[in-house]
């Protein structure tokens, strides 16, 4: 018997978001992708593994992830990303 691999509750939450978006939801791309917490989950750790909190974004050539989503710095995130992906 070989052990079966353990799947994250994480892991599991991100397949589904890639799954129904797999693609990056800012500029279309399917390359590099991330699931990105809208609501980051230190804040709102309540929202970790919400789909309703997930957006799909890359860091291919546009780095949507790092731009859109946190802004430029990894230490902020866009409370405006809803509205401005027209979620």
């Amino acid at each position: 018997n070989q052990p079966r691999r353990l799947i994250s509750r994480w892991d599991k939450v991100k397949a589904q978001q890639l799954e129904k978006f797999p693609y990056c939801q800012c500029c279309g791309t399917q390359d590099a992708l991330q699931v990105h917490h809208i609501l980051p989950k230190h804040l709102f750790p309540d929202l970790e593994f919400e789909l309703s909190n997930l957006v799909t974004l890359c860091m291919s050539t546009n780095k949507c992830h790092i731009n859109i989503g946190h802004l430029g710095s990894w230490n902020d995130y866009n409370m405006n990303l809803r509205a401005e992906l027209k979620l």
